[in-house]
């Protein structure tokens, strides 16, 4: 569906042009049956639904002065993302963009990433910072560590017996010198070519099984040369920058962490609730080394982890970044695809419970499977369905490919694009400033509750009828305040949205903006505790 010649008015969560000091803070309270929510400083719990923008490549961020089909976070993008009801944005802040060079913080850099996180706080959208990777480094056809925190294998004579030859080939034996360019800008760095990443067979997953990524990845959690220490320095630069910025949520700290050398530790790779998984022997330790340096600046924010990819049965760790006293302060996430997910259902409600055993949050914060869904064969009903049963959010993968191809980018040797890097994914180009994808307004746009004030009992939403139920129990620091509801309002048409709410104790008042934006109030006599039912259909 293209939404050409529709004008879009309403501000979610009742912004028009926020600014910094609207934000509330966000942090965590405890649910019976259910993970921690998150919840405002008025005592709203908050439901997030978003989107990713994550730059794989220099300049490492999103152009965010004016808008583009293909690289932008501008003013105009997340003025889309309240018209389609999204409140978070997963931003990526890439090392190699911040530390090129060993402790020498990109303070110029940062502020790009900042100029971003102004615009989304104007437009009611909460952020929270990822340090992204796909096969760790640019070494490996992938993204992630700046060149100099990669552990290298140099050559065959150096491979431990009797993995002299793993699969698939190592990156450093491609088949020939044309595989390979010296990138000048970054310290005379020899890479594999854009076409030899494209072409050669380096095995599944960004080539994480070779030997040399392995060995890489295992490099970081042992903290080789000090790389882990270096990550953590970073990521407390990082978080003393943004300290004190309710807009931003937290803190990701690493994307889709691989186990590391499973070829001289393949127990690593059997994931929870085996004890040997990678989740409690590397990753546990990684992340609390992370929590000690970060919590030095801010004691606050919440620091977002996640386990390796295949634990569909959820993550295996034993405690949250900093043991039980910083667990109400951590958030569990998890990514759908499939492969290697099994199924939706299976892979929230998993984690949830991991979630309830921990003490902490959970989040679904990546996948294409919100619109992709004929990729999906194991997953037997839409995924954000299963979010909304678990009572969580999601964040969809992604807003834009951030991506462009310059005229001379196909001839040229570099792995590099004239904006970003593609060889690990990316997601889909607008076709113009006022018409995205045609799946944002089906599949995004889904009606939900963002705040309600209290807590959320269940809420359902049938994309085929448009019909949504929402229960939650009164509660919170602000008798006045209202819940809100977003809805689509075409889902809807001719005739709008009918609406209906009822209370088990006193009445409640509801109010329809005619657009976008539905508040339900308390009325005569409702009291903390009752339970409100609110129901919308065509």
């Amino acid at each position: 569906m293209s939404p050409h010649g529709l004008v879009f008015l309403f501000p979610l969560l009742s912004l028009c042009v926020a600014t910094r000091s609207t934000m509330s803070p966000i942090h965590l309270e405890p649910r019976t049956g259910r993970p921690h929510a998150f919840v405002d400083d008025e005592g709203r719990e908050i439901i997030f639904h978003g989107s990713s923008a994550v730059v794989k490549g220099p300049p490492w961020y999103p152009a965010h002065d004016s808008f583009s089909k293909d690289i932008s976070m501008s003013k105009e993008d997340f003025e889309w993302m309240q018209r389609l009801g999204l409140n978070f944005l997963r931003l990526g802040v890439m090392w190699p963009g911040t530390e090129p060079v060993r402790g020498q913080y990109n303070e110029t850099y940062l502020d790009q990433i900042e100029a971003i996180v102004d615009l989304a706080a104007q437009h009611g959208v909460y952020v929270m910072l990822d340090a992204h990777q796909d096969g760790l480094s640019e070494y490996f056809c992938g993204e992630g560590l700046p060149n100099w925190a990669v552990r290298r294998i140099e050559g065959p004579a150096k491979w431990d017996q009797p993995f002299r030859h793993p699969f698939p080939a190592p990156f450093s034996e491609f088949e020939n010198e044309s595989c390979f360019y010296r990138e000048p800008k970054h310290q005379n760095a020899l890479f594999p070519t854009r076409q030899a990443c494209d072409s050669h067979g380096h095995g599944p997953s960004f080539g994480e099984s070779t030997f040399e990524t392995a060995q890489a990845y295992d490099g970081l959690w042992s903290n080789w040369n000090g790389t882990a220490d270096a990550f953590a320095a970073m990521w407390r630069h990082v978080a003393q920058r943004f300290a004190g910025r309710p807009e931003v949520v937290g803190l990701n700290l690493v994307n889709e962490p691989f186990a590391g050398d499973f070829y001289h530790d393949p127990l690593i790779m059997l994931p929870w609730p085996s004890p040997t998984n990678a989740d409690r022997k590397n990753l546990q330790p990684f992340y609390d080394k992370i929590n000690v340096a970060v919590r030095e600046v801010d004691d606050d924010v919440l620091l977002f982890i996640a386990g390796i990819t295949w634990g569909d049965l959820g993550s295996g760790f034993s405690a949250a970044p900093g043991g039980d006293a910083y667990a109400n302060r951590t958030v569990l996430t998890y990514h759908y695809y499939d492969p290697p997910q099994f199924s939706a259902e299976e892979q929230i409600l998993s984690h949830a419970v991991e979630a309830q055993r921990l003490g902490t949050a959970a989040m679904m914060t990546e996948t294409e499977a919100i619109w992709a869904r004929g990729s999906y064969k194991h997953m037997k009903a839409n995924l954000t369905d299963a979010c909304d049963a678990q009572l969580t959010g999601w964040c969809d993968w992604g807003w834009k490919s951030f991506v462009r191809k310059g005229p001379a980018d196909d001839a040229s040797p570099s792995q590099y694009y004239e904006w970003g890097a593609p060889k690990t994914g990316h997601g889909v180009d607008w076709n113009g400033k006022d018409d995205p994808p045609d799946y944002y307004m089906p599949y995004l746009a889904r009606t939900y509750a963002p705040r309600v004030v209290g807590t959320l009992k269940s809420m359902r939403f049938d994309g085929e009828t448009s019909e949504f139920e929402l229960q939650y129990e009164v509660g919170g620091l602000r008798s006045d305040l209202p819940s809100e509801i977003f809805l689509w309002q075409e889902r809807y048409s001719p005739n709008g949205p009918n609406i209906t709410a009822s209370s088990t104790v006193g009445s409640v008042r509801v109010e329809y903006d005619g657009r976008n934006l539905v508040r339900v109030f308390p009325g005569d006599g409702l009291a903390t505790g009752a339970v409100v039912t609110v129901s919308i259909q065509k």
